[in-house]
């Protein structure tokens, strides 16, 4: 994955998660970016609309972005990814990110990420990068 992309979701942590079966729906959510995995890792009750569309079909959107109204400062990322849960080892790199988490005892997911793509104007007007698996 582009070192620009993987410092771009180091350096985030809400995501708008776009999920669908027979209607569309997105949700906000937090999130901690897996390196070794390229993998957003989220929490969700699984009683959750965006959960239950989850459990019919695992493949979700969404986009990540930074609040900027500077047309020359814009950043944010778009990505696909398929939904499973989160392994051991991202549980703990989510916990101990936030770790005023454990108290709710969440439900750890990972976005298995498929492809992303990066509009990063810092580096010149509607610079794109683009990574897929």
């Amino acid at each position: 994955m582009q070192e620009k992309i993987v410092q771009f979701l180091q350096s985030n942590h809400i995501l708008a998660l776009a999920t669908c079966d027979d209607e569309v729906y997105a949700a906000s959510c937090f999130y901690v970016f897996d390196k070794d995995a390229l993998a957003l890792i989220f929490a969700s009750d699984p009683q959750t609309h965006h959960m239950q569309q989850i459990a019919k079909n695992q493949k979700v959107a969404g986009a990540i972005h930074l609040c900027e109204n500077k047309v020359h400062k814009i950043q944010g990322v778009q990505f696909k990814g398929v939904v499973c849960k989160a392994s051991k080892e991202q549980e703990s790199l989510y916990l101990d990110t936030f770790p005023l988490s454990r108290v709710m005892q969440p439900t750890l997911w990972a976005i298995e990420l498929t492809w992303v793509k990066m509009t990063d104007n810092t580096l010149g007007f509607k610079t794109k990068i683009t990574w897929s698996r």
